[in-house]
């Protein structure tokens, strides 16, 4: 076959396509297009291109018609060298707490418990000091007064809290009224919440999770040992014993029959037997004043003078936390009653407002402290009302807008007649008060213990306010005649009047003025 190209002017024929070079074609022409509307210039197709369209038209007499390119879509592409940003994973950091201070802090978080006094002053006997484990590490380890709580101590130190008897208050033992089932299972339940979150934990090193988590074990394994223990011998441990009138009080028929009592609510007698002789009263005098019990005083506060103040400190709160043990005692009597009946209630109505008829006396300047109620009778029934009042001031359902303002017009429970007037004469205040409207409702018991509150206050803790106050300006006076007394005495010293200062020396020397 001739290989020689064909001679000028001569008409080449066409030579067959295949389907691959037409596709191939199409794509070049769309190519072409595309280009063209991007960059608003024509670009000159390649050499090899351009002769076989030219082929392609010389071989079809109709020009094929172009397809419509699509619409350019506008793209988005990452650079080739750059890559997604990869997740950091958190930073590993060692511990803020060494990991004997962190066994110390939770085991008593868990526990409830710690081996340092002055912790436990500052929680407010949340947390009990054991002090007999303390003692037992003292004489293990002589010479060392600081101890903390850990892996190895923690098997004694809970023996030693669940043996403390909740029924007997002591100065450095304050256990709250709780069985100890309750309080095994709370405290199971707090370690296994600080279990979960240490192991989720994200910035502290397998190792340190690991040896937390250890500690924490130990420490539930005990915790259902000891279960087993109570519930298997429970004579064993000391456990709560409740108080028979506030059980017996729990059932409404026998609370209802309480009020019927002789000795419920004793007339016709002064304040003093009333205390001693009403049902409840003797529960309600219990009392730390050194007027109502010299023996309290002698016991948990002598020589002052020379004590620390933590100790005098841990006395107050020590006889702060039996007292209101007491009074709260008192108030789930008062309120099982309150609640039994309303006879009942209105009993205990009579009850609070007799008190204070009895007591309308300890307002004036002078008054026999023999013939009025003593001060810790007073404080509790104060503390009692309050309770009582709690709901009026309820920030989430307050009640404060239910008391009724005409309460003395329609009630005559609390006797104002004698009361000083600030805005109105005598006459004027009697003739008001005397216009009473029979249709109109008793009050409510919200009203009735909103005034037998205030009331109470009046005849009883702002008393004993005032009596404190007068107390220590006579102490102080003591102290500056001492001191002056003292400073003078080699002035007086050999004259007639020296047998007679020496005696008031040594008067205040016993009175612990010095």
């Amino acid at each position: 076959m001739d290989s020689s190209p064909p001679p000028p002017g001569s008409v080449q024929e066409p030579t067959p396509l295949s389907d691959a070079e037409k596709i191939r074609l199409k794509r070049l022409a769309k190519l072409q297009q595309g280009n063209s509307n991007n960059s608003g210039e024509s670009s000159q197709p390649t050499a090899s291109s351009s002769k076989t369209v030219s082929a392609r038209t010389n071989i079809s007499p109709k020009t094929p018609t172009q397809e419509k390119p699509a619409s350019p879509i506008k793209r988005y592409s990452l650079p080739v060298n750059q890559e997604l940003p990869e997740k950091t994973p958190p930073k590993i950091l060692p511990p803020i707490k060494s990991f004997e201070d962190w066994q110390n802090d939770t085991i008593s978080k868990i526990l409830q418990i710690t081996l340092d006094k002055s912790t436990a002053e500052k929680s407010g006997n949340r947390l009990i000091y054991l002090d007999s484990v303390v003692k037992t590490l003292m004489e293990e380890n002589p010479g060392t007064d600081s101890f903390k709580l850990s892996k190895s101590t923690i098997d004694s130190a809970l023996f030693a809290r669940l043996s403390i008897d909740p029924n007997q208050m002591s100065d450095s033992d304050q256990p709250p009224q709780i069985p100890l089932f309750d309080y095994l299972l709370d405290s199971w339940k707090k370690a296994s919440e600080i279990k979960r979150s240490t192991r989720a934990s994200k910035t502290l090193e397998q190792s340190v999770i690991n040896e937390r988590v250890d500690v924490i074990d130990h420490l539930k394994e005990l915790i259902i040992n000891y279960v087993q223990y109570v519930l298997l011998y429970p004579n064993d441990l000391p456990q709560v014993r409740k108080l028979s009138l506030v059980t017996l009080s729990e059932m409404k028929p026998l609370a209802d029959k309480i009020t019927k009592l002789r000795n419920w609510n004793s007339p016709n007698t002064n304040a003093r037997i009333f205390e001693g002789g009403s049902f409840l009263g003797p529960f309600c005098k219990f009392s730390a004043f050194p007027t109502d019990e010299p023996k309290i005083a002698e016991s948990y506060f002598t020589n002052p003078n020379t004590r620390r103040q933590a100790d005098i400190d841990s006395a107050m709160m020590s006889l702060r936390g039996a007292i209101r043990g007491v009074q709260q005692s008192v108030f789930k009597i008062f309120n099982n009653i309150v609640r039994s009946s309303p006879s009942a209630r209105e009993s205990a109505l009579s009850y609070f407002a007799e008190v204070i008829k009895l007591n309308e006396r300890r307002a004036q300047m002078q008054v026999d402290p023999f013939q009025v109620g003593s001060d810790g009778f007073l404080m509790n029934l104060t503390s009692i009302l309050l309770h009582f009042a709690d709901p009026i001031m309820d920030m989430r359902n307050p009640k404060i807008d239910r008391i009724d303002v005409d309460y003395f017009r329609k009630s005559n429970r609390i006797d104002i007649s004698r009361e000083t007037k600030i805005k109105a004469t005598q006459q004027e205040a009697d003739a008001y008060f005397s216009k009473i409207d029979e249709s109109a409702s008793a009050p409510n018991f919200i009203s009735e213990i909103f005034f037998l509150t205030i009331a109470m206050h009046h005849y009883g803790p702002l008393h004993s306010y005032e009596v404190f106050n007068n107390f220590i300006r006579d102490i102080v006076e003591r102290q500056k005649q001492y001191d002056r007394m003292r400073a003078d005495q080699p002035n007086w010293a050999g004259t007639p009047m020296a047998a007679r200062n020496e005696e008031l020396l040594a008067h205040c020397k016993v009175r612990n003025v010095q």
